[in-house]
């Protein structure tokens, strides 16, 4: 059975990390938060899950509405990657900053399924690849990089329990307009601009990336490695049924699957998925009506197609029940107003 989807999950704690810091700044996030179609209760749990239309909607909207290009920077400043579960147990017990990275890299999908990190080591030292794992606005991908490398140089920082560590930070992205926040990094020499995709690069002398590490600990390392490789195996099991639920509901086309339909399905009770689901931070009514919105949005965009039948073809019975779904999923607006607006967005023959 297909298993994979269109849209992929990641963990809400770096966005609550953002909202609670822009909050603590006197920043009201709730309008954002509510036409990403965020609860902002939602955030406050400890292993909630957003989808990515909702993560990358959140952050456009907090950005603009917050006239701040820094949020990428704040966030990384908002987060400490050294407190991840077992992934920061790990990269406390390594004998070497290259000894962690190295091991971090195959599980960098606990820090974020968002990003991939790739670690190439040479008699020059150490180089951490960071880029996206799935596609995304630049926009956004640059304030997703640039929270990652912000933390990642904090991280250093306290695993080396030194107040600067000599690195290089190579940005795919021109400099922005807080490109000045940067030289808060002590060590870090920041180079912006070497253009192509969404990308960023930590680089650490061999003498730095094998220095030892003050809190190295192996008999902790083995143990702490067991641990990731067993919950990225739970991660992939959850997200694996998330991502089979999300195709489901997807793939059909005029009619709504239900709960029970699905339970039945993967072959387990309607309160074993609803306990699974809980699990990941959502429920199936959650669920099923944001892939809904997510594939209307792509539906409109065809111009084509009348809403009465994109409206048919998500399975609604009538133009006003779609319309009523679509709005309170995109902060009041209509259907017709949404393709209006991307309409204007798409270039003639794009």
């Amino acid at each position: 059975m297909r298993r994979d989807a269109p849209l992929a999950q990641v963990p809400a704690r770096y966005l609550s990390a953002l909202v609670q810091r822009l909050e603590s700044e006197g920043f009201d996030t709730a309008a954002a938060l509510a036409q990403a179609g965020i609860d902002r209760s939602r955030l406050d749990a400890s292993e909630a899950w957003l989808t990515r239309s909702e993560q990358i909607a959140a952050l456009q909207l907090l950005s603009h509405g917050s006239q701040r290009s820094d949020l990428g920077f704040l966030m990384g400043l908002s987060i400490n990657l050294g407190r991840v579960d077992v992934v920061g147990q790990m990269l406390l017990n390594a004998r070497s900053l290259h000894d962690g990275f190295q091991r971090l890299a195959p599980f960098f999908a606990l820090v974020t399924p968002a990003v991939r990190m790739q670690v190439h080591a040479d008699a020059a030292g150490l180089r951490s690849r960071f880029s996206l794992a799935h596609p995304m606005p630049y926009d956004v991908a640059v304030m997703v990089l640039e929270a990652v490398v912000v933390a990642a140089h904090r991280l250093m920082r306290f695993i080396r329990q030194e107040r600067s560590t000599p690195c290089q930070l190579l940005l795919a992205w021109t400099a922005p307009s807080h490109a000045v926040q940067y030289r808060g990094l002590s060590g870090a020499n920041v180079t912006f601009g070497l253009g192509g995709t969404p990308e960023a690069e930590l680089r650490l002398s061999a003498e730095v990336a094998d220095e030892a590490l003050p809190m190295a600990d192996a008999a902790a390392m083995v143990t702490a490695e067991r641990r990731c490789a067993e919950r990225l195996d739970e991660l992939k099991a959850l997200r694996g049924l998330g991502a089979w639920l999300r195709w489901l509901v997807y793939a059909t086309e005029e009619r709504q699957p239900t709960q029970a339909e699905a339970a039945a399905l993967l072959g387990v009770s309607e309160r074993t998925l609803s306990r699974l689901l809980v699990a990941e931070g959502t429920s199936f009514g959650r669920l099923s009506r944001q892939v809904r919105h997510d594939k209307a949005c792509e539906l409109l965009a065809q111009p084509a197609l009348s809403l009465a039948a994109v409206a048919h073809r998500l399975g609604y019975t009538d133009l006003s029940n779609f319309s009523r779904a679509f709005k309170a999923l995109a902060g009041g607006q209509t259907p017709g107003e949404y393709r209006e607006v991307a309409l204007r967005r798409t270039p003639p023959g794009g």
